[in-house]
């Protein structure tokens, strides 16, 4: 096993998948190596909350990656300072995001929303693939409701930022909602403020959209 000083000297980081990572968390040897580096990254997929819970109280610097084919990586690639929580992640301050909601077929008994996303230098906002499926606190793939249940988690630290939204790592679209009044959806927020059709109400400190 490599010592400490060699891990720093060697590795700064680690980028992995959620799969590997939650076996790892279950190593304590392995546990002992992720916390000395500098920020560890996974993405295509959640943790479980068990595995989250272990290594976020062992002091690893836990960052997930979300993203698109369409847009790239949407996620804040950095250790939050405040939100030390496996459920959340941060999402990039210089994309503007919008969430529409989309007439479901009759026998569909939950709302369907779809997400864009409109990069820096671009006139246009992108459509994201797929639909999601509202429940009372959160949003899911339509394909994944049982399996993708992480939220996006907000830096308390950043104006515009001082609330949680109760929405998965699909939806992007939790991002800095802002109090009042709400942004236009065209407009250019450095926060990632989110806009919406429907109106959100704030309890416990939880954004939620209001069915």
């Amino acid at each position: 096993m490599l010592s400490k000083a060699q891990i720093k000297r060697h590795f700064s980081g680690l980028l992995t998948s959620h799969s590997i990572l939650q076996d790892m968390a279950g190593l304590p040897t392995a546990v002992q190596v992720l916390r000395q580096l500098d920020y560890v990254v996974y993405g295509w997929g959640s943790l479980a909350d068990s595995a989250g819970d272990a290594l976020v109280e062992a002091g690893v610097g836990l960052v997930h990656a979300f993203g698109s084919a369409q847009t790239g990586t949407l996620a804040a690639l950095r250790p939050s300072q405040v939100t030390a929580d496996s459920r959340f992640f941060r999402l990039r301050h210089d994309v503007h995001y919008a969430v529409e909601e989309v007439v479901p077929a009759s026998h569909e008994p939950r709302e369907k929303y779809k997400i864009s996303v409109r990069l820096p230098g671009l006139s246009r906002d992108l459509l994201l693939d797929g639909c999601i499926s509202a429940t009372d606190r959160s949003f899911h793939p339509t394909e994944q409701q049982e399996t993708l249940t992480t939220s996006i988690g907000l830096d308390e630290n950043l104006p515009g930022h001082s609330m949680r939204c109760a929405l998965p790592a699909f939806a992007l679209a939790a991002l800095g909602v802002a109090a009042s009044p709400a942004p236009s959806i065209s407009a250019r927020s450095p926060h990632g403020y989110l806009s919406t059709k429907k109106p959100l109400r704030r309890c416990a400190g939880v954004c939620t959209v209001k069915r």
